[in-house]
């Protein structure tokens, strides 16, 4: 099945092609993928890893940046394999190499070299989930391309409003060795179907017009990664990884710091879970009517907002605000990226650019949990990790104002 879908590509009959059954293929895709699973739950985690490994949190926090570093050094390499032989070749070994990586977890994660190891293979799945599924979705949509991409990437906050009350209910009742094996399970069983039966793309740069495939110089062989909108997105989504990818692997130890317990740290996970995935699609819609960049600024300024109130916030109340505004960034940062690459560059190099760039946020990614993780270690508590969380999020979204989004004529020519 797996040399079938490698070899299909993308090509498969007209009548399959309906984009709405897609974006549903790809939402479940989304929903359980490599990021919430490995990367987001680890924080259900950690108590129980510290016992068994006998490490800190810093060590621990250590898996994710060899995870993201993974992404980051294969995310151009995955890019451009994906633009040349498609989405969905790319998409169906993923989803089951990340069944097998899950349930490998159960066995693997109580040594420290097996923790990095496998949290490296997750890393490289992200590179394949996260590329392939906007470049597919882009491919499907032009008008609705924002709230397209919006509800299929919301598919993340759904995951983690549904998978960490889960997988806290399988660690609770039975350990962590069955968290991670039901959660393999249930890749298996959603994820791998959806992606081979439902995900059916568009051909790739074949079925866009030549005449149509160069705009903003991508096409013509102009230095692409010397312009000032790559440059301000490539470091805009570095200081985004790092702040508030930081926070959201320690977003259970930073609430029960508060004196709350891991149930109640699980349940403001939750409900940053549903900003998550409301955020998405108000983000995508947004998007559709108003520049993009300063969409995406407004919703990075709010997270940062959300960030400080983690701290701050005294009442339940504030906590449960300062969660929801927290997943609204979180839900929009790889809709505002996908959004923007699509419009400013051609389709043709979607991938290999957005790789680029998702790279160098996976980069900001691997700092920031082992930067917060060592920080907690040196002085006890999250309260620098916090502030400093905000302000990287802060600058982030001061600079995505100076995006320069091409013309209407230009603009019409991209595919």
């Amino acid at each position: 099945m797996i040399e079938a879908a490698l070899n299909a590509g993308d090509s498969v009959p007209d009548k399959f092609r309906n984009p709405w059954i897609t974006l549903i293929g790809s939402t479940c895709c989304i929903l359980l993928g490599p990021a919430v699973l490995g990367f987001y739950t680890l924080s259900l985690f950690m108590g129980s890893l510290e016992i068994v490994i006998g490490v800190g949190r810093g060590a621990l926090s250590l898996s994710i940046t060899v995870g993201t570093l993974a992404t980051a050094v294969s995310a151009p390499m995955i890019g451009r394999l994906i633009d040349r032989r498609g989405g969905r070749a790319v998409l169906i070994p993923a989803a089951i190499a990340l069944s097998g990586v899950l349930a490998a977890l159960a066995y693997g994660a109580g040594f420290l070299v097996g923790l990095y190891s496998l949290f490296g293979a997750v890393g490289i799945l992200c590179s394949a989930y996260y590329i392939a599924i906007p470049r597919i979705i882009a491919s499907q949509f032009d008008q609705r391309r924002g709230l397209a991409l919006g509800l299929t990437m919301s598919g993340t906050g759904l995951g983690a409003f549904v998978v960490i009350p889960f997988a806290q209910l399988i660690l609770g009742q039975f350990g962590w060795r069955a968290a991670y094996l039901g959660l393999g399970l249930l890749v298996l069983c959603i994820s791998v179907p959806s992606a081979y039966l439902l995900v059916r793309p568009r051909p790739g740069p074949a079925a866009v017009p030549a005449d149509r495939r160069e705009a903003h110089g991508v096409g013509a062989g102009r230095p692409v990664l010397r312009g000032m909108n790559f440059v301000v997105l490539a470091t805009t989504f570095l200081l985004i990884g790092i702040g508030l990818d930081g926070v959201v692997i320690h977003f259970v130890p930073i609430v029960s710091s508060r004196h709350l317990s891991a149930a109640d740290g699980a349940a403001l996970f939750s409900a940053a879970g549903i900003t998550i995935f409301a955020g998405r699609i108000l983000c995508g819609l947004l998007m559709d009517r108003l520049p993009a960049q300063l969409v995406g600024s407004v919703i990075f300024l709010l997270s940062a907002i959300g960030v400080l109130l983690l701290q701050l916030g005294a009442t339940s109340a504030a906590l449960y605000t300062a969660a929801a505004l927290f997943g609204l960034g979180v839900g929009a940062e790889m809709d505002v990226l996908g959004y923007l690459v699509s419009r400013l560059y051609a389709l043709k190099d979607f991938a290999r650019i957005y790789g680029l760039i998702y790279g160098a946020f996976m980069v900001g990614t691997s700092v920031g949990p082992p930067l917060f993780g060592h920080l907690y270690d040196l002085s006890g508590d999250y309260r620098g990790a916090v502030w400093l969380a905000a302000l990287l999020v802060m600058l982030a979204a001061a600079l995505m104002p100076f995006i320069r989004m091409p013309s209407a004529e230009a603009r019409g020519r991209l595919a």
